[in-house]
């Protein structure tokens, strides 16, 4: 337990809980804020499991990175508006593909598992 334990530590709870809750507060607003400029994004690594920050920014200055961030923008809106007019059977047949395959498997699994356990009942009755 160690520091729970110390006087001062208990004194000062309040201001340490107060303080976390304002820089929750800040990277609140500065997460809310970058996401709406849109110019930071987070993106899988590739060779570990992990995430890290993509941006413009890191790239190109200001003037270039907001020029790059309305393109994408408008790469996002037309990837939209083409998934959007795409026909919900679409969604629907492949859900029902997925559901149907779950399915199957499920019901092969419970097959096997039925013969073997047939099998392991079976088998001291057929030796003895």
């Amino acid at each position: 337990m160690g520091m729970l334990r110390w006087p001062t530590f208990k004194q000062e709870r309040a201001t340490i809980n107060r303080l976390i809750q304002s820089i929750k507060r800040s990277l609140d607003i500065y997460k809310n804020r970058r996401l709406q400029v849109g110019l930071f994004y987070l993106t899988p690594c590739t060779d570990t499991c992990d995430i890290e920050l993509q941006s413009q920014l890191l790239r190109m200055p200001l003037k270039g990175a907001m020029k790059r961030r309305g393109q994408d923008i408008k790469k996002r809106r037309k990837i939209l508006a083409s998934y959007n007019t795409t026909p919900a059977d679409v969604s629907a047949t492949s859900e029902t593909r997925l559901i149907r395959a779950g399915m199957e498997s499920l019901l092969r699994y419970t097959i096997v598992s039925i013969f073997i356990g047939c099998i392991i009942v079976l088998i001291p009755k057929v030796g003895g």
